[in-house]
């Protein structure tokens, strides 16, 4: 069957790749030779309760900034975590307690691997990566922001919503700015520089 691919990214060293398909298969590739060296797949099961739950799409996928980690946002907006060298599930996040099969998320986890992020129902949902518990909700426009970014330093993260980009302070969660305009210049894609200092809006005009 042909690989239905919705996101990718490559790994701290350059040397592989990892990315989300259609049926939430997350792989990784090496880069080189794009020979795929494994699969993850996210255990079909509501976290919530014992009634099996398939995830039909990997949003987003990330390595973390050391390597050791796999992040995939999937459907039912949820965040799933893996041991990147083992494959093992480690940890699912998540608030709702939907079961729904089209509901993607997307996720980002921190440089320091303290935080896991997602966005969904109108807020970022900070959680503790060890614990998986909800640290802090972070508003903006209302609505669900997209192309999460964290700085290197841990410091920021942005995301645009409804065509406006913002960027939030994580010392101390405050909405530090926001540039666009949903009407005359909708963002469409975010990025913050390796120095954490500037922001790039990709805008649709």
């Amino acid at each position: 069957d042909t690989i239905r691919f919705t996101s990718a990214a490559f790994s701290p060293d350059g040397t592989k790749i990892v990315t989300g398909s259609r049926k939430s298969y997350v792989s990784v590739w090496e880069t080189n030779t794009g020979k795929k060296l494994s699969d993850f797949k996210a255990i079909p099961k509501n976290i919530y309760g014992e009634n099996g739950f398939d995830y039909p799409e990997a949003g987003s996928v990330m390595f973390s900034a050391d390597g050791k980690f796999i992040l995939a946002g999937v459907a039912d907006y949820t965040a799933v975590l893996w041991d990147s060298e083992t494959g093992r599930e480690l940890r699912k996040y998540k608030r709702s307690r939907s079961t729904c099969s089209s509901c993607i998320t997307e996720a980002v986890i921190t440089p320091d691997n303290k935080y896991i992020i997602s966005a969904y129902s109108d807020s970022l949902k900070v959680f503790d990566r060890e614990t998986g518990s909800l640290v802090k909700e972070i508003f903006g426009q209302g609505g669900t922001a997209e192309c999460l970014s964290v700085s290197p330093d841990g410091r920021f993260i942005a995301g645009f919503e409804y065509g406006v980009a913002e960027i939030w302070d994580m010392k101390n969660w405050k909405l530090v700015t926001k540039t666009g305009d949903y009407s005359d210049r909708k963002v469409m894609s975010v990025a913050l520089s390796p120095d954490g200092k500037e922001l790039l809006a990709g805008n649709e005009k």
